[in-house]
């Protein structure tokens, strides 16, 4: 395997932001922190002859049902193309600051975060002089890909079955086998 193209680096922070529509070319609106959803393996209890106890193996591919709430600072026309029970994406570009732990100069690299699914609910937020409105949409995530540099970290896609880490396929073995 070749050398990492983060080797050396140390991530500070992510200095900036922005959401977009699907095709990554329309900003949709402002958003303050937006929390990734959460990828959890489902299991099944492997207990019987010839193992002490039980233990619980993940399942390779599948993954537990799971949401992502993207907040906005208020309602806008752009974040209304979300219409509720239909599948869209959102698209995250990111720029995370990093140091070069050899020279310790200060180094950028691109973060782009996809994000699929239908969309299941639509929070206007509230009213208040001289506050943000905090709506947002919540998508049931089926699809999602992390890419660093356009190096492929993480991608999963749950209706047409595919999961890759770290650049690797690890379901061309068993998807081959079916």
């Amino acid at each position: 395997m070749g050398k990492s193209s983060s080797e050396g680096l140390i991530p500070e922070v992510i200095n900036n932001f922005n959401v977009y529509n699907g095709e990554a070319n329309k900003i949709l609106g402002i958003s303050e922190e937006v929390q990734l959803p959460e990828f959890n393996a489902i299991t099944s209890e492997i207990k019987g002859a010839g193992i002490l106890g039980a233990y619980s193996a993940a399942i390779l591919g599948h993954y537990e049902d799971t949401d992502i709430e993207i907040p906005f600072k208020a309602i806008s026309q752009d974040m209304m193309q979300f219409a509720p029970g239909r599948y869209h994406t959102v698209t995250f570009r990111a720029n995370m600051q990093s140091t070069v732990q050899k020279t310790r100069e200060k180094a950028n690299r691109g973060i782009k975060i996809v994000v699929g699914g239908v969309v299941k609910g639509f929070k206007p937020g509230s009213l208040k002089i001289g506050d943000q409105m905090s709506s947002s949409i919540t998508l049931n995530v089926t699809y999602f890909k992390y890419e660093q540099d356009g190096f492929v970290i993480f991608e999963l896609d749950k209706i047409n079955p595919k999961l890759v880490v770290n650049g690797e396929d690890l379901l061309s073995d068993m998807l081959n086998n079916c």
